[in-house]
């Protein structure tokens, strides 16, 4: 459109596309517009990419001289002889102002700068798109190694959780497995996709404090509270996972009385996490730790700049905000 849009005769008439110099400069630019998707479908990846630099030349070089050449003679067949619309008009000892090899440098000097800016932003966009499925490719491999550490130390404590109650022949046990089993179930099956519904996720989370919290010591205090409205809703799985766990890494090797607070909020627009955990020096397991940096990473590979993430320290306490903008 911008060959239309900035003619110096534009008019909402649409009378200037009966003009010569304007349907130059349209098929030039369709043919540059019909350049940009060949060379960044075809040519980048097919020739470039595989290294078939002289045959990527040979077609550069092709195109630009054919291209050349239809200006050239379109515009000679389509507009009216320079001499012809001088002053001093035909027949009056005046040839035309520019020479032959004038007219091929101006048509070459008028290709040139959209030529190159069509293979530069073919490039350009192609090396983001590279990359971005290089880091897309790179967080689902450390994804699935997230789910092979998480999952057997996870797994682990939940059986020593269940065989304790077993011992206490506690009646909580058999809602013990099935929370366990239904969690299993989803991390093996429905993990997989780049989204989840809500629903789904918010069902695991809970299912996992509700696991945690059968370990936990009489003098630590779980406070957990899910609340929220909406329906549809999708969200990358396991994203929230890692920061919930640190909760209980923090603090749980202590015999002081503490509390953990872990509280969830969401809309039809958006979810919130807070958590608050105080920090134990004594705490080897303290520290983000590898499920949060890929978290982290997977926020701002999914979500770009539509998240906040807060973190502070204050009175020997960790408080962490995490908003996800869902829509």
């Amino acid at each position: 459109m911008l060959p239309a849009l900035l003619h110096p005769e534009f008019s909402f008439d649409l009378h200037f596309i009966t003009i010569p110099h304007f349907q130059k400069t349209f098929f030039l630019y369709l043919l540059l517009l019909l350049f940009f998707y060949a060379h960044f479908y075809f040519l980048i990846p097919k020739l470039i990419e595989q290294k078939k630099y002289l045959l990527y030349a040979f077609i550069l070089a092709t195109f630009s001289i054919a291209v050349i050449a239809f200006m050239h003679f379109f515009l000679k067949a389509s507009l009216p002889p320079m001499h012809d619309m001088m002053p001093n008009g035909p027949g009056r000892g005046h040839g035309p102002p520019h020479g032959p090899r004038l007219n091929v440098l101006k048509e070459i000097f008028q290709f040139l700068p959209p030529f190159l800016a069509a293979i530069f932003l073919s490039f350009f966009i192609r090396s983001r798109t590279n990359l971005r499925e290089a880091q897309k490719a790179k967080l689902t491999g450390e994804l699935d190694l997230l789910r092979s550490k998480i999952d057997p130390h996870f797994l682990f404590n939940s059986l020593n959780s269940i065989y304790a109650l077993s011992l206490q022949n506690s009646e909580k046990m058999s809602d013990a497995v099935l929370h366990l089993s239904e969690m299993m179930r989803y991390v093996l099956y429905e993990t997989k996709e780049e989204k989840v519904a809500l629903e789904k996720e918010l069902q695991y989370i809970s299912g996992y404090i509700e696991m945690n919290r059968l370990r936990l010591s009489p003098n630590i205090e779980l406070e957990y509270k899910l609340e929220g409205k909406g329906q549809g809703q999708e969200i990358a799985p396991m994203i929230l996972i890692p920061f919930i766990e640190n909760v209980f890494k923090h603090g749980l090797d202590t015999e002081k009385k503490i509390k953990l607070n872990i509280q969830i909020h969401y809309t039809s627009e958006q979810i919130e996490l807070r958590t608050e955990n105080p920090i134990v020096t004594n705490n080897k397991t303290a520290g983000s730790g590898l499920g949060v940096d890929i978290s982290l990473k997977r926020l701002k590979l999914i979500y770009g700049n539509h998240f906040a993430y807060k973190q502070r320290t204050e009175e020997n306490k960790y408080y962490l905000q995490l908003t996800i903008q869902l829509k």
